[in-house]
């Protein structure tokens, strides 16, 4: 196994949550650091990145989805199609993923309420399968109480 990168003390606390197995669902926090998405995965997370604040309508942000998660290329381009996809995501027993969505406030609020309905009823799907999938919803709605440290809620 490969041996996580090095980090800095903001970003111990992350690999710390990440060894921890967070609780599979959307969690809140206001601000998600540059590599987080990198820690991750050198854990063995498949991850999805996606940022709401470049993609300003929702088929760039389907689109986005589409291409972050290796949708099938008969996904339909539509959000009950995307739900379908990501409960469809290869993460049976034991396997983890992890979907990050940077500046929600961002973002389309319609199209933003929309994805977090869809990634919240994907984790439940795939935990149901035992799997595991978190969501980092990155808003500066949820301003950290610890100052710089990084904080996460459970939505």
């Amino acid at each position: 196994m490969t041996a996580p990168p090095a980090t800095t003390p903001s970003t111990s606390a992350e690999i710390a949550l990440l060894l921890q197995h967070l609780a599979p669902g959307v969690w809140k926090t206001h601000a998600v650091t540059a590599n987080f998405g990198a820690l991750a995965a050198a854990l063995g997370w498949r991850v999805i990145e996606l940022d709401l604040g470049r993609t300003p309508n929702k088929q760039e942000l389907l689109d986005d989805l589409a291409t972050q998660a290796s949708f099938p290329a008969h996904f339909g381009r539509n959000w009950d199609a995307a739900a379908d996809c990501l409960g469809d995501l290869d993460l049976g027993p034991g396997r983890q993923a992890l979907i990050i969505v940077r500046r929600a406030a961002a973002g389309n609020q319609t199209d933003g309420a929309v994805l977090l309905d869809i990634v919240s009823e994907a984790a439940e799907e795939i935990g149901r399968i035992g799997g595991v999938l978190n969501v980092v919803w990155e808003s500066a709605e949820a301003p950290s109480p610890f100052g710089d440290q990084p904080f996460f809620e459970l939505l």
